[in-house]
Parts: C-alpha cells; structure tokens; sequence
C-alpha cells in the first residue's frame, strides 16, 4: 500500500517500518518522531532507530561513513539491538546489504526528484540489472535510480550539508 510521510521529517520513520515490512501511519511515525527529539539533539537518525528496536523488538544495524561521528553515536547508543559500524558508503557496500534485505540510505532529496537539496532517507529494495530499486517515503513511489546518481545524492549529502552518510538495515 502507497504510504506518503506525514510530517517533513517522517521518512525515516517511514522508511524503517517500511524496510521492516510493517505498516507505516501517521500515529506511528509521529510516535517514532516524538521519541527521537526527546532522545537526542545530537541525531535524529539515532533516535528514530532508538524507538523502532524498542517499539518493534527488531535488530537494526547503522553503517556511519564518518568514523569518529560512529564513535560518537555509539555512546548515545541506549540498546543492544543497534550496531553501529564505520565504512565508506559505497557501491559494493550497498550491493553486499542489498543480499541481506532492503537497505535505507541517507542522501540528498533532490537526487531522488525533489525540487529542492533537503536531507532525506529513501529505501533500496532491490536491484534490477543496471538502477536500484528506490522507494521515496516523500510520495510514497518506488522509483529507479542508476547507482552512479544514488551516490551522488549521498556525497552531496556530505558535500552541501556536512551530514555523514548513513546505511540503516533491519536485519531479518
């Protein structure tokens, strides 16, 4: 079922619960939400992923491109069904998690058809010959996406926000 965020910071709610195969709503993702900004200031991807193990007793793991922000974000870490790891958000990266389920990125909106550069969250759910399989919890499409521009939104991530890189898995 097409589900679009509700809020402008709803898609990794979304993208969670969707990458999880649970079904998103409003209530849930601004539970999801509300949790996260009491948790920290310091990372809304933290927080969000804080409340989705706790609510839905799911493991997630957090790849973190910049090292010591990894490092960082473990210390704020409140569970055991969070790991947080350090590595250079790939390709090969991406294409090694796709093999173990849907795989949520962070990147620059604009890269996945938004008219405006606004961090964003979107889910991979799969790769079909040469572009991923993209579902955009803006509007609620799947979309496809060559590897070269998925990237691209993830660098300018860096390059025009200073946010790192993160790749978001529920592991199964």
């Amino acid at each position: 079922m097409k589900y679009e965020q509700f809020t402008p910071e709803g898609c990794l709610p979304v993208c969670l619960l969707k990458a999880a195969g649970i079904r998103p709503g409003k209530e849930k993702e601004i539970k999801s939400l509300m949790h996260a900004f009491r948790l920290t200031k310091f990372d809304y991807a933290l927080g969000n992923v804080d409340f989705f193990v706790k609510k839905y007793k799911k493991k997630v793991s957090m790849i973190v491109e910049n090292e010591s922000y990894a490092d960082f974000l473990k210390k704020l870490s409140t569970g055991k069904n969070l790991v947080i790891t350090s590595k250079k958000i790939s390709k090969n990266v991406i294409d090694e998690h796709l093999l173990l389920g849907n795989v949520i990125i962070y990147l620059d909106a604009f890269y996945v058809g938004s008219s405006v550069h606004v961090p964003h969250f979107v889910v991979i759910t799969g790769r079909k010959r040469r572009v991923y399989i993209v579902l955009d919890p803006w509007d609620g499409k799947t979309k496809t996406m060559p590897p070269d521009k998925l990237l691209k939104g993830v660098d300018e991530l860096k390059k025009r926000f200073y946010f790192t890189p993160k790749l978001i898995q529920v592991d199964e």
